[in-house]
């Protein structure tokens, strides 16, 4: 039987990681769209 710790821990976010599974198809997926817009989402905070 599991049982749930009662150790917190505690996450603190430093940076945005983005995962992507599949193929890299620039035509169908367009990725460069997703890394200009969180480049501008970072610029403007």
């Amino acid at each position: 039987m599991l049982e749930k710790s009662e150790e917190k821990i505690e996450i603190k976010k430093r940076k945005t990681t983005f995962l992507n599974v599949g193929r890299h198809e620039e035509i169908s997926k367009n990725l460069s769209m997703l890394f200009r817009c969180v480049k501008k989402l970072l610029d403007e905070k």
